[in-house]
């Protein structure tokens, strides 16, 4: 490791009560998923804006956790060895989150004004922002911010993992110095992102710290989700010599 602190290894049996929860928590998503279904056909319009609240959510979570292990890997420290394979896990989630990024595309234009040429006629703004918000550049964004993400995390997941199974001195070397251009990219993609997907829900309105703001929550919500996890996960006391309580007040400060 970079740091020199021991990454906890998670990994866990068939009969673990893990997998149980696992199978459990697949039912509920499933019947959420026919409920939202359901009011999707009564209600299209609402459910759309509540299907893109969630979508957000969930992303913010996966992003969060990449810039953190971006962070991890170019700052090091003893802080961040509890949580790195739980940030890895939510990273590589957002294959996953490609493709329900799809119903908020085939929803643009139930949510956006922009995307409406009704609105667009009658509206002196929204016709100066359409060279920027118009669907099919708007279609070419997103792919092009998921490209972005799905790569940087697949290097960042992949090096590390390679990383414990050679014990190679090259491989933390990659990371800090992917990790370097991916916080410089993941800043760009989701300041640009930000504005796309949420702060042209109001096209009139603009903010240049919008972005930045949307970075920052991410990051809460990563430190947030994945701290619960370790310390379920730890619930049997397996890595009480590694979970501190120092370092889950340095987490915490966060």
């Amino acid at each position: 490791m970079t740091s020199g602190n021991a990454v906890p290894d998670f990994r866990i049996g068939s009969d673990d009560p893990q997998i149980r929860f696992s199978k459990q928590a697949l039912i509920v998503g499933l019947v959420g998923c026919a409920v939202a279904i359901a009011g999707a056909f009564l209600d299209p319009v609402q459910a759309i804006r509540s299907y893109l609240i969630g979508f957000l959510f969930w992303l913010g979570i996966a992003l969060g956790s990449m810039g953190i292990l971006s962070l991890h890997h170019v700052a090091g420290g003893s802080w961040s060895a509890m949580i790195r394979r739980p940030l890895e896990a939510a990273v590589r989630t957002l294959p996953l989150l490609a493709i329900f990024f799809i119903p908020v595309a085939v929803g643009a234009p139930f949510l956006y004004e922009w995307a409406d040429p009704a609105h667009v006629a009658h509206d002196p703004i929204l016709q100066a922002k359409q060279p920027y918000l118009n669907l099919p550049f708007f279609y070419a964004r997103g792919v092009l911010y998921f490209a972005a993400w799905i790569g940087l995390g697949w290097f960042l997941t992949h090096w590390s993992i390679r990383e414990d199974l050679e014990g190679s001195a090259l491989h933390p070397d990659r990371l800090e110095y992917l990790s370097r251009g991916a916080l410089i990219l993941y800043a760009l993609t989701m300041s640009f992102a930000a504005v796309d997907w949420v702060m042209s829900l109001e096209p009139h309105w603009f903010s240049m710290v919008f972005g930045l703001l949307l970075i920052a929550a991410q990051g809460l919500a990563a430190f947030a989700f994945t701290i619960p996890v370790v310390l379920w996960l730890d619930r049997g006391g397996d890595f009480g010599r590694l979970l501190a309580s120092r370092q889950l007040r340095g987490l915490g400060s966060f």
